[in-house]
């Protein structure tokens, strides 16, 4: 394999601790007034692309390496010349040299008494409100509805906005500031359980087929005591027939 003269001679001294004299094929023969070659540090490294192995051993950058019955010398010509008859040495270019390992950061230490920092919490990303261009109410409408014992409860998108159940003095609710423009979800759910009215036998048969409560929503307007709504989006009704529970889902489109 060939290898330039200060190379080697790097690779010589790092590897087997000697010291060699360049010697050019005039100055085969040693001299007592040669001075010896510098110490390894200021001889130039082999090149980044090539390892050195001892024994099938990778030694690149390896340091403090001592090899027994090894001698060097220099021919006539100026050739250097390694017997080791005990190793093997071999040069493999073209792979580089081995990276150092990436430092591994110690972990962090607490003082006495400091508590464990823990992970900052999710952020709640609430949907954003966009106020509306009109105006939205719960209205309602009824014959004789408090006799019927019925609950009605208005949800906007999973929150209770109004509750109804005929004893109002109020006959809306405006609900705007609860709606958001686009698609809400709206639900109306109706309640009235066996015996909701205690006094259902004084209650004149005719007044209490006819008595019903129903609830819509939608946009509209006020006028007066009353509310015209000019649209709705959702209703339910509750009359002396309806028993249990029932519920409607729309899904309202705001404006």
């Amino acid at each position: 394999m060939s290898i330039s003269r200060p190379w080697l001679l790097s690779i010589l001294v790092s590897l087997f601790g000697l010291g060699v004299s360049p010697l050019s094929a005039q100055q085969a023969t040693p001299q007592p007034n040669v001075s010896p070659v510098p110490a390894a540090s200021h001889l130039p490294p082999p090149p980044e692309d090539i390892r050195i192995f001892v024994n099938g051993k990778d030694v690149t950058g390896s340091k403090n390496i001592k090899l027994k019955d090894v001698s060097v010398r220099f021919d006539a010509d100026g050739n250097l010349h390694v017997d080791a008859p005990r190793y093997q040495l071999k040069l493999q270019p073209g792979v580089g040299r081995r990276k150092p390992k990436a430092a591994v950061p110690p972990p962090a230490v607490l003082n006495p008494g400091q508590a464990t920092p823990k992970p900052s919490p999710a952020l709640d990303m609430k949907p954003v409100r966009i106020p509306p261009t009109k105006r939205y109410f719960v209205s309602m409408i009824g014959n004789y509805p408090s006799v019927l014992g019925c609950r009605i409860s208005v949800l906007l998108n999973g929150e209770e906005v109004a509750t109804f159940n005929g004893q109002e003095n109020h006959l809306f609710k405006e609900i705007t500031d609860k709606v958001s423009r686009g698609f809400q979800d709206l639900v109306l759910q109706c309640r009235r359980p066996p015996g909701a009215q205690p006094n259902s036998e004084d209650i004149e048969p005719k007044m209490l087929r006819d008595a019903f409560l129903e609830i819509h929503v939608g946009p509209g307007e006020i006028n007066g005591p009353m509310v015209e709504l000019s649209s709705i989006a959702g209703k339910i009704r509750c009359t002396d027939r309806t028993g249990g529970r029932i519920e409607t889902n729309v899904k309202m489109n705001v404006e």
